[in-house]
């Protein structure tokens, strides 16, 4: 199924449900009158649920962390989507996986009633729902009976008010990592340390990745560079374009002996091959589309031990500060106040923050540009092509107009963002 199509089953049938729901749990849950102590002695299986969003689920290991720090004796549980599994089954923290497949109502409805009765035989003391507006995991949360249910609330999400036993408020000018600790301060469960954790990769992978580039993987870090010019379906618009990163890996060419690597996945092939079809002869000899050339794992070996990420907002930024790697990401639709690790890594960012509709991810279904990205298109080549440099520590070329030719033929701020006439018809995307 499409996210859109989620979004809107959600919305017609999940939440009203839960609404509904609410008005069934309150008078139950004062006439059980359970135990809602959250005491280490008394606390054996905690489930934490995610299902969209790999950069945000690496953002709640420093709050898994500190769950497990709380409660050494328990058990960690982490529900979320089986697009999802590459990553979680890496982590460390996570004691037990449960995946909900997502790809058509039959297989969400199977999978969903395979995990509550997973959820059932534990017995949750603990369930943690890191979904902000969703009434299926809040439906979910209340029907896996756990004692005590953590929830983020804002005002359009009050229909999870009475069905969470703990709410908190989700503030989205804080730091995400922040929001989610503040989840697990609710049980006193609190941490500084909001170091990432790293994905593990086995030696199988590394190989992989070595035969895949004919070259030993310790040769790679003096030169590499990472490109992900790719975001997902959460919104294309987060996408910076690619004359623009064409621009700026031809100009990184001129001057040094770097390599690029462009990753991503299976889909995702064809559009990093239109970047490396706009590319100068001299950048392309120097480039490599590993997207569905290598698995998930040999791709994360690459970028543990790149010289530097250049990426879009993405799960691949994320991964990348988990395992130090020097990153430059780009930022339009979301905010990164709310969303870029500002802990433990070398990390720089370029964005626009006077752009008038930015951010949007996360506040509106479609983008009020629709799919004029402006916010992105607004970043001048000249300066991530500085802030390369810096990370990179190489001399930086004096051509400015060349590297901003793009920039100068794409960006028009002058938009149209109003998504509503007088006519009350919509405009189209």
């Amino acid at each position: 199924m499409k996210l859109s199509t989620k979004i809107l089953l959600d919305r017609v049938i999940a939440r009203p449900l839960a609404t509904l729901v609410n008005v069934l749990v309150w008078p139950l849950g004062k006439i059980l009158n359970r135990d809602h102590a959250a005491d280490p002695d008394k606390v054996k299986n905690i489930v934490v649920l995610k299902f969209i969003g790999m950069g945000s689920i690496l953002r709640s290991t420093p709050m898994l962390k500190a769950l497990k720090s709380k409660y050494p004796g328990s058990r960690l549980h982490f529900i979320t989507r089986s697009s999802n599994k590459q990553l979680l089954k890496r982590l460390e923290t996570i004691d037990q996986p449960m995946y909900v497949e997502d790809s058509n109502l039959l297989l969400l409805f199977m999978y969903t009633i395979k995990t509550l009765v997973q959820c059932w035989i534990i017995r949750v003391d603990l369930f943690f729902d890191l979904e902000v507006y969703s009434g299926f995991s809040t439906l979910l949360a209340t029907a896996s009976l756990a004692r005590n249910r953590y929830g983020f609330y804002r005002f359009s999400a009050m229909f999870r008010m009475q069905l969470h036993t703990h709410l908190v408020y989700f503030n989205d000018s804080k730091n995400i990592a922040e929001i989610y600790m503040q989840l697990a301060a609710a049980c006193n469960a609190w941490s500084d340390d909001f170091k990432l954790v790293e994905p593990a990769i086995s030696d199988k992978e590394v190989h992989e990745l070595e035969e895949f580039i004919d070259q030993p993987i310790g040769e790679l870090t003096d030169n590499a560079v990472i490109i992900n010019p790719n975001a997902s379906e959460l919104m294309y618009e987060r996408r910076w374009p690619l004359s623009y990163f064409a621009a700026l890996v031809n100009h990184l060419t001129e001057n040094s002996k770097l390599t690029f690597y462009i990753v991503g996945n299976k889909q995702e092939r064809d559009y990093c091959n239109m970047l490396v079809n706009v590319l100068s002869r001299e950048a392309q000899s120097k480039t490599t589309n590993t997207a569905g050339g290598i698995s998930f794992g040999a791709a994360l070996a690459l970028i543990k031990r790149a010289k530097l990420m250049i990426t879009n907002d993405s799960g691949l930024y994320h991964l990348s500060l988990s395992m130090g790697t020097p990153t430059l990401s780009l930022w339009g639709p979301v905010s990164p106040t709310h969303y870029a690790n500002y802990h433990y890594c070398i990390n720089e960012f370029a964005y626009n923050e006077f752009t008038y509709c930015s951010p949007c991810v996360h506040r509106v279904d479609r983008p009020p540009c629709a799919g004029n990205n402006i916010c992105m298109k607004s970043i001048k080549p000249s300066t991530v092509y500085s802030k390369a440099c810096n990370l990179l520590k190489i001399p930086q070329l004096e051509n400015e107009p060349e590297l901003n030719a793009a920039y100068y033929s794409e960006y028009d701020p002058k938009v149209d963002i109003t998504v509503m006439r007088p006519d009350n018809k919509l405009i189209k995307y």
